[in-house]
């Protein structure tokens, strides 16, 4: 990050996932730390919270881990998700950060019932399932919004 900062570049981006270690408390605050110092903008490109533990995470590509991003889908994992954008808000508001986006955005609309039906799918059958449940709800009069959604929905309008 260092040495973008001392490139022509308008903004540094950041993802925030995993949320153990220092991904976040060192790494979150050093770079922000750098954008500010080189009078960058600091973008938060991505963030979620990674229901994986520490020892999940090894040196393997969690970024093309699907049974990991499979678990997001169940709705038990709601209360977490609200907690998680509501720091997140708490921190962009804190590291004076200029734009903030969280990825799995299907879940402002939707999420699975974790059951026995459910709780052995494959990935590819569960993110079709939280797609659908997420589609239905956008497209319902009104659209119907999640917990998440609705914590969402603070942040952008105020603040908290």
């Amino acid at each position: 990050m260092q040495g973008l900062a001392r490139t022509p570049v308008d903004y540094l981006d950041m993802h925030i996932y995993p949320i153990t270690r220092d991904f976040v408390v060192d790494r979150a605050l050093r770079i922000a730390e750098i954008a500010h110092r080189a009078g960058k903008k600091l973008f938060l490109g991505e963030a979620w919270l990674y229901k994986a533990a520490d020892r999940e995470l090894g040196s393997a590509p969690v970024a093309a881990a699907p049974a990991l991003f499979a678990r997001d889908v169940y709705g038990f994992w709601e209360p977490l998700d609200v907690e998680f954008l509501t720091t997140v808000g708490k921190l962009s508001q804190a590291l004076q950060i200029d734009f903030t986006n969280f990825f799995w955005s299907r879940y402002f609309f939707g999420y699975v019932d974790h059951s026995s039906a459910t709780r052995g799918l494959p990935p590819t059958q569960l993110f079709r399932l939280a797609n659908r449940e997420a589609a239905r709800n956008m497209m319902a009069d009104p659209p119907r919004i999640t917990q998440t959604g609705r914590a969402f929905q603070r942040l952008v309008t105020t603040g908290f």
